[in-house]
């Protein structure tokens, strides 16, 4: 809860994204038990730590794979 406007936006969304992304994890869960939910971005593991739900977290799992996609080429020369 924010003590002036800004602070209490800010927590607001905040909030409920962080609501959000627990109910698509809880509503995918119960239609595929044995899920796995990834969640990437700078922000995954702040986002994370709030969750409800247990999830697998990568900050740059994008640049991680596009260096593997170059590391394989490179290996395939």
């Amino acid at each position: 809860i924010g003590e002036n406007t800004e602070n209490s936006i800010l927590s607001g969304v905040l909030n409920g994204s962080v609501a959000e992304i627990d109910g698509i994890i809880t509503n995918y869960k119960a239609q595929f038990p044995n899920i796995i939910c990834v969640l990437t971005g700078g922000d995954s593991e702040f986002l994370a730590k709030r969750l409800k739900n247990s999830i697998f977290t990568h900050q740059n799992l994008v640049l991680k794979g596009l260096n593997d996609i170059l590391n394989y080429n490179l290996e395939k020369k």
